[in-house]
């Protein structure tokens, strides 16, 4: 880890938020749903948030995945869908998108185990 580089568990979700919302604004662009740009983007937030967060917030990196891929899909049924988000868009959604959380949180998992192994 960088030395006097570090995140808070907030600081950590909200820099996976951000580069999750950078891949989903760029999806959003090119077509009509969260795609390839979101996953590449989460887990690079989720490994960089991995890396840099205190070790006493290293579970809210490992946990926060897919509450952030959540988020991320209201917001672009919110701003990209004529009919707003249902339950059956979001439910599609959701399962289309098991793929990014999943490799977002193996990812995070992998790094905060190196870290927590590291540090013994």
């Amino acid at each position: 880890m960088a030395p006097g580089v570090t995140l808070t568990g907030a600081g950590a979700v909200l820099l996976m938020a951000g580069a999750g919302a950078l891949g989903a604004a760029t999806d959003i662009l090119l077509g009509p749903a969260l795609g390839t740009a979101t996953t590449i983007m989460l887990a690079v937030g989720t490994v960089v948030a991995a890396w840099l967060v205190r070790r006493r917030n290293l579970f809210s990196v490992v946990i926060a995945p897919p509450l952030v891929y959540l988020l991320l899909i209201v917001a672009a049924l919110l701003l990209a869908s004529d009919i707003g988000v249902t339950l059956t868009g979001l439910a599609a959604a959701l399962v289309y998108g098991f793929p990014a959380m999943a490799i977002a949180t193996t990812l995070g998992v992998l790094v905060a185990s190196g870290r927590h192994v590291a540090a013994r």
